[in-house]
Formats: C-alpha cells, sequence, structure tokens
C-alpha cells in the first residue's frame, strides 16, 4: 500500500513538475528576442572599398516579417576615421527609402576586414539597426552601404568582404550601381520571440546539415531521441 502511495505521489509530482515547466517554457518563447533570418555568404574572395564616390549594394529577400536589423563585415582602414557610415534599406523597384541606419567610422574595428572575417578567432561583424519593417517576408529589398565623410584613399576608406562568382540566389551585388556578379557578406534580422529565434536556427541548421539538407529530419530525431531518453530516466526513477 505504501510503496502504490509512493508511486502515485511520485507521478502526481513529476506531472506537476512537467506542467509548471511547459508553462514557464511557453511563456519564455512568447517573450521578445531578435530572430536570425538567413546569411547572404560565410566565406569572402574580395575586400571591396566604400568612401565618398565609392557604394555597395546588395539586393535581398527577408524570410521573415519584421526585418529589423543587418550585420556588414566591414571594417575601417585605420582607427578614429571622421563622419558616419550609412545603411540605406530601399524597395524595389523604385527604390523608395524604407529605412535609413548609421554607424560612427570611429565605432568600426580597424584594420583588413580578412581579420575579422566569418569563422576567424576575431570574428565581428558591424549591426545597423532600425525600426521593423512589418511586411518584409519575401519582398525585394536593396542595401546600400555608403561612406560619404570618407575620402578614396589609401588610409580613409572603409572596407567590406564579398565572395566572387555570385553565392546568393536571391538578388545582385553592385558596385557604384554597376551589377558585379558576386555576393556581399551580410547577415539579416527580424524582430520576433524567442519562438521565432528558436525556428529560425532550425531552419539554419537543415539548410547547412549534411545529413537530408533542406530539411528538419535530422534535428527533429535528434530532439525525438532526447525526449525518450528523458522519459525512460523518469521511468526508471519511478520504479525505484
Amino acid at each position: 500500500m505504501h510503496v502504490r502511495l509512493r508511486h502515485v505521489l511520485g507521478t502526481v509530482a513529476v506531472a506537476l513538475v512537467a506542467a509548471m515547466s511547459a508553462w514557464t517554457l511557453a511563456d519564455w518563447l512568447r517573450g521578445p528576442a531578435p530572430a536570425p533570418d538567413h546569411a547572404t555568404a560565410l566565406s569572402a574572395s574580395a575586400e571591396m572599398k566604400v568612401a565618398a564616390h565609392l557604394w555597395l549594394a546588395q539586393v535581398v529577400r527577408p524570410d521573415h516579417h519584421g526585418f529589423s536589423a543587418v550585420d556588414v563585415l566591414l571594417s575601417a582602414e585605420r582607427a578614429g576615421l571622421p563622419g558616419e557610415v550609412q545603411l540605406e534599406v530601399q524597395e524595389l523597384p523604385g527604390e523608395r527609402v524604407l529605412r535609413t541606419s548609421r554607424r560612427r567610422a570611429a565605432e568600426l574595428p580597424a584594420g583588413s576586414p580578412w581579420d575579422y572575417r566569418p569563422g576567424s578567432p576575431r570574428e565581428q561583424w558591424v549591426t545597423f539597426g532600425f525600426e521593423p519593417l512589418p511586411d518584409s517576408a519575401g519582398k525585394e529589398l536593396r542595401l546600400v552601404l555608403t561612406y560619404r565623410d570618407g575620402r578614396d584613399a589609401a588610409g580613409e576608406r572603409v572596407a567590406a568582404l564579398a565572395r566572387f562568382p555570385r553565392a546568393y540566389t536571391r538578388g545582385a551585388f553592385f558596385v557604384n550601381g554597376f551589377e558585379a556578379g558576386g555576393t556581399l557578406l551580410l547577415r539579416l534580422t527580424a524582430a520576433g520571440t524567442r519562438a521565432t529565434a528558436l525556428q529560425s536556427a532550425a531552419t539554419n541548421l537543415a539548410r547547412q546539415q549534411p545529413i537530408a539538407p533542406e530539411t528538419l529530419l535530422a534535428p527533429l530525431t535528434l530532439a525525438l531521441a532526447c525526449g525518450v531518453l528523458a522519459a525512460t530516466l523518469v521511468a526508471y526513477l519511478l520504479r525505484r
């Protein structure tokens, strides 16, 4: 009798803990958080200068509504450059400016952008944030990067990284308004919830995984295996 009562009380306790955990998790998932959208490319083959009349543009198509930030692999040729670097979000067709974001050139990491490339020990991105675009999913947008306060001279410019040939299928890369046949290294972010952020992470993992790419088969299988192991452990503890 005492053994059965202990099992019943143990089951009730586990159920209560599970219910409280589920409620806490659901509340946590509803909390606001930046959600990674996607990256245009994560490996580079060329350094692109930006200053005065030299400007770059990349056409993108965000996956999510609420597009709110762009990370650029960007550095200053020397520390303490004057003025501001600007990123414009333009709607296509028509090039109507939807958002503008600026960063002080003096805030950029100094040196070669190759020192801060993806996967390097000093990897560093420069974030341009703006008010979220509510209907951005699937919309064709042009991101224009300029540094009008700079001079086209050694030590006075900022530099970004690009990949050639073109690696991004959703939009073209432009240098001074001319299509360049490459891809500017960018990462897009949307304003969302923690649930959206986790979903985006799973989707990005599905794109990169070697097993069943472009699907969630591998992440879901791993999650299912973890769930089975957890349930087995709980059942074992209740039988003791």
